[in-house]
């Protein structure tokens, strides 16, 4: 009887534990479909993290929306692309850049048990496809977008949509490159895009020299753009860091282009 008992006791608090464990972390069983279709994660399935964000392995999901996905392991950075659509994530960190803009998750992509999990909403909008959450099933609802072009009827005239905007991106470099000023772990941060389009990209170069000439001196500014600006190819990557006015500056060249003055006293690395 006393055995028995203890046993009993046994399973009850093996089962207390479980549920609380699952309780904690809002886990249980996430499933994934694309256009109607389950996908299968052969070793590493989607979770809940604790923003309330589902966090997929990225390659399953991705390469069943027919994009591509790259690993950067120097940088922790996955590139993602698909047709003319760039996607760069970096591990633990809240911004995703697609093209030339960066946006800011209120969740962010991890690793775990050697597998990357990147935030699915977010990744799959931007490879232009819509993302539904069905609370009953634990079902993460993916579908393409795809736009039919209307059959031609002969004769008719075609009328431009004055709404269809097909410019990829912003255009002027004001409204690529990104600024922080007087953060909490830096005076200035600049990042934008790495770009084939060479005009473009030296663009962005010149704007981000004089914002940082404006705030500090032309001197300065031309040391740190002219690392960069010599870039040519997307695989062209090195971290640099140099000291100015007694303080670090970090130049990263990767899946784009990241500069920082860190304030007095901190060693990011």
């Amino acid at each position: 009887m006393k055995k028995v008992l203890l046993v009993a006791i046994a399973v009850a608090m093996m089962v207390a534990v479980l549920s609380g464990a699952l309780m904690v972390s809002g886990q249980g069983v996430v499933r994934v479909t694309v256009d109607g279709n389950n996908v299968f994660f052969p070793d590493a399935n989607p979770f809940i993290d604790e923003n309330g964000r589902t966090l997929i392995p990225v390659r399953f999901v991705v390469e069943d929306l027919g994009a591509k996905v790259d690993w950067n392991p120097q940088y922790k950075e996955v590139y993602i692309t698909k047709n003319d659509v760039r996607v760069l994530i970096r591990i633990n960190q809240t911004h995703i850049f697609i093209n030339d803009q960066m946006k800011t998750m209120d969740t962010k992509a991890i690793i775990k048990d050697d597998r990357t999990y990147v935030p699915i909403r977010y990744v799959a909008e931007a490879l232009g496809a819509s993302v539904d959450w069905d609370s009953g099933s634990r079902t993460v609802i993916i579908k393409t977008i795809t736009e039919l072009e209307p059959t031609p009827i002969p004769g008719a005239v075609v009328t431009p949509n004055p709404n269809s905007n097909l410019t990829p991106g912003p255009q002027n470099p004001e409204d690529r490159v990104k600024v922080e000023e007087d953060g909490e772990f830096s005076e200035l941060s600049i990042s934008f895009f790495w770009s084939s389009d060479r005009s473009r990209y030296l663009a962005d170069c010149d704007y981000a020299e004089s914002v940082i000439a404006s705030k500090y001196d032309s001197e300065i500014a031309k040391e740190v753009i002219d690392m960069v600006r010599n870039r040519t190819e997307r695989v062209d990557t090195f971290r640099k860091t140099i000291r100015y006015d007694g303080k670090n500056v970090d130049i990263i060249s990767s899946g784009g282009i990241i500069i920082h003055f860190w304030n007095a006293g901190v060693n990011p690395r």
